[in-house]
């Protein structure tokens, strides 16, 4: 792989704020540009789940395997969670073939970070485990987790796997670390940077607002840098800011290549009355977040709209409007059926579940295309006007602003 800087924007004026980069990748043979979106196991599963014949594109997707407590105890002491997520890498793999770029991503939950792998002897045999199971997989790309152990043994943890690796280290760290520990270990890997060991480098996100100075010692260290920054965990919309999509705020952040959120799923119900008690719509959400007691339709449906990037509910909306705006991007009759009855969904759990799948297949593309306008006027150094063009992202870069 070849990455080659090719701008950089930034805004630090009194009453706004923005940065964002412009680079282009070579990967066998393929030439593609950044801040695009990278696709990952939700786009893949609601599109089977649809199911939809829509074509998925980005030139690099993810596998994320985000653990839960259980299956961190499970993969230190048996063998068959680590059998399963062999099996599943490989799956999602084939998925996703044409991508350019694909890589996966074990990460434990900070509350299995904190008791099962208190240990710095724990955390090295996750790691060691979850290096094996990528390689076992096939993965060309093998990414290391970030851990929270000190600075010093990050590092040498670091160094121990660049060294010993024959594949391309993906190190992950986390935004919401201490920034001075971001500094010592970024500039580490600004090294293999430089001597293009590693062209690609993960960051977990936290919400800009609760991590100003980590973020702004990962800009300052990778900035001006021939590297590809993932941001990943990025959610679907940003509640706290009318709802704008995750990944099309975070590219005026931090981030050259964004994917949302891989959510665990668990049951989400609406009842509408007595009579549809058991009645549950299946979504990808936040293992912390928990069902509604009661909801109605109108609020759960969400999707994307190009125009103003949010991802809000469709509850106000006239349903022409968004049922057209829907089938602009994702035009195929079973999509078109789905919506024209939504209101069915109300009372059937597999209708909710389609609908949803179509919502998140929907995003996908549209999102892709969007993204394609942005990368566009970035490139000519119109970032700015741009954003200007989004009020919603606009208010908020400027809120951003306001709050450093």
């Amino acid at each position: 792989m070849r990455v080659k800087l090719l701008d950089t924007y930034e805004k630090d004026a009194a009453k706004y704020f923005y940065r964002t980069r412009h680079l282009r990748l070579e990967h066998h043979g393929a030439i593609f540009e950044t801040p695009l979106r990278a696709l990952n196991n939700t786009d893949f599963n609601a599109k089977a789940t649809a199911p939809s014949t829509a074509v998925l594109r980005s030139p690099i997707s993810g596998i994320f395997k985000n653990l839960n407590r259980g299956e961190v105890e499970d993969l230190l002491t048996t063998n068959s969670v680590a059998e399963r997520m062999i099996a599943s890498i490989e799956a999602f793999s084939q998925k996703m073939q044409y991508s350019d770029y694909v890589f996966a991503d074990i990460q434990p939950p900070r509350n299995a970070i904190e008791t099962i792998l208190a240990s710095d002897k724990t955390k090295e045999k996750f790691l060691r485990i979850a290096f094996k199971i990528q390689k076992e997989a096939g993965m060309k790309y093998i990414s290391v987790p970030w851990l929270r152990l000190s600075t010093e043994r990050t590092l040498e943890e670091y160094r121990r796997i660049e060294h010993e690796s024959e594949e391309e280290p993906v190190f992950f760290l986390d935004c919401a670390a201490d920034p001075s520990q971001l500094k010592e270990i970024s500039d580490y890997l600004s090294t293999l940077v430089d001597t293009e060991r590693i062209h690609i480098v993960g960051v977990r996100y936290t919400p800009a607002r609760k991590a100003i100075a980590s973020y702004d010692a990962l800009w300052e260290a990778f900035r001006d840098r021939n590297v590809a920054v993932i941001l990943s965990d990025v959610p679907r919309f940003e509640q706290d800011a009318g709802n704008l999509s995750g990944v099309h705020m975070n590219q005026f952040v931090l981030g050259d290549i964004l994917s949302p959120k891989v959510s665990r799923n668990r049951p989400k119900g609406i009842k509408e009355d007595s009579a549809s008690q058991g009645n549950v719509a299946r979504e990808a959400i936040d293992e912390e977040e928990l069902p509604p007691v009661q909801a109605d339709i109108h609020s759960i449906l969400r999707f994307f709209d190009r125009k103003s990037l949010t991802v809000n509910p469709i509850l106000g909306e006239p349903r022409e409007r968004w049922v057209e705006r829907v089938l602009m991007d994702l035009d195929e009759p079973q999509a078109k059926l789905a919506l024209e009855h939504y209101q069915e969904a109300a009372v059937d759990d597999d209708k909710l579940r389609a609908l949803n799948a179509f919502s998140r297949v929907h995003e996908s593309v549209s999102s892709e295309k969007e993204f394609a306008v942005s990368r566009e006027l970035i490139g000519k150094g119109e970032a700015e006007e741009y954003i200007k063009g989004k009020t919603v992202l606009d208010h908020e870069l400027k809120s951003t602003r306001k709050r450093l």
